[in-house]
């Protein structure tokens, strides 16, 4: 009997070991890899110079690859649906970005769109360096599908040289395909309106992350958004909405005539979505935020002389000890 229960008190001893153990693995990798965990706010967001230390810059090492990853996925998809001319291809497109979402949303945000990364800059919720990262990021990932899908649309990837379009060649473009706006309108027309589907894009991702909705809603909520913007602007503006797309696209063809409508109408639409943000959201609440809401650039303050501390938060959960006879 004595012998059945010193075993029972080991194992129980173990398990209560084993559990403790697994709680705290739990919070290692929350702290590591959840995008709005408090402990990773403070780090990026304290200050532009502790961006430099060696735990934030592994840490932002796996936000730059989810975001180049999604990004080349992105723009590879616009591509090939602009190259075949499909009246279906921003739906095509909102289901590439939904799968992206669900795939690195938990790592990096999933902005995959530089307008939405001034945006959340503005807002308060990134520093400069992290913002400058993403954004090469996005652009080197863009960059690296456009050169390799316009390759393989090319004479290169090609049994026949032929772009005419008939009933068995389905990609009129000798290469890969990319945005323009409508000459047969006004020039600010395609400006307007980049800038304004960009400024609603912005404040959707801002008030998703802001409110903590679950990707599942985010994933949705993006397709909506890139379906119903393709569909009803592309007529006019060519629905870039965003600068890697309108830039290395374009580039890949050598047409550079619209890259500057798609770099600033969507990057000033992001960051107005930042600062309508900052407007209209609800002080109380961004009050109780910690200091996320209250810094933008970094060291540079809207609000208070210094930033207060924020600890990472521990386990309720209680460990239960047991002591051996």
């Amino acid at each position: 009997m004595g012998g059945t229960s010193m075993a029972l008190s080991r194992f129980l001893h173990q398990s209560g070991m084993q559990l403790q153990g697994g709680q705290q693995e739990g919070n290692e990798f929350q702290r590591d890899g959840t995008f709005d965990y408090a402990f990773d706010t403070d780090k990026e967001d304290h200050s532009c110079t502790s961006a430099f230390s060696k735990d934030h810059l592994h840490h932002l090492a796996r936000k730059v690859s989810a975001e180049a990853i999604g990004v080349y996925f992105l723009v590879t998809t616009v591509g090939l649906c602009a190259a075949q001319g499909l009246d279906l291809g921003p739906v095509a497109v909102g289901c590439m970005v939904m799968s992206m979402i669900y795939t690195f949303g938990h790592i990096s945000g999933a902005h995959f769109n530089p307008a939405v990364t001034l945006g959340f800059t503005v807002r308060g919720r990134m520093c400069a360096v992290s913002c400058l990262a993403y954004i090469i990021a996005q652009f080197l990932g863009g960059a690296a599908a456009a050169a390799i899908t316009s390759t393989a649309l090319s004479h290169v990837g090609r049994t026949t040289y032929t772009c005419a379009y008939n009933a068995t060649n389905a990609f009129p473009t000798c290469g890969v395909g990319y945005p323009t706006y409508n000459t047969d309108f006004q020039l600010w027309s395609a400006v307007v309106i980049e800038g304004a589907y960009a400024f609603a894009l912005t404040t959707m991702a801002i008030n998703l992350e802001y409110q903590d909705y679950d990707y599942f809603f985010a994933g949705l909520a993006n397709f909506g958004w890139i379906a119903g913007s393709g569909i009803a602007g592309g007529a006019v503006s060519g629905a870039a909405y965003n600068p890697v797309v309108g830039t290395v696209l374009a580039m890949s063809q050598d047409f550079p005539r619209d890259i500057w409508i798609y770099c600033l109408a969507p990057s000033l639409g992001g960051m107005l979505a930042g600062l309508v943000f900052r407007f209209t959201a609800d002080p109380e609440k961004i009050a109780e935020e910690d200091h996320r809401a209250k810094y933008i650039f970094g060291n540079m303050r809207i609000f208070g002389n210094n930033p207060p501390k924020v600890e990472p938060p521990r386990s309720t959960a209680k460990s239960v000890r047991f002591q051996l006879p």
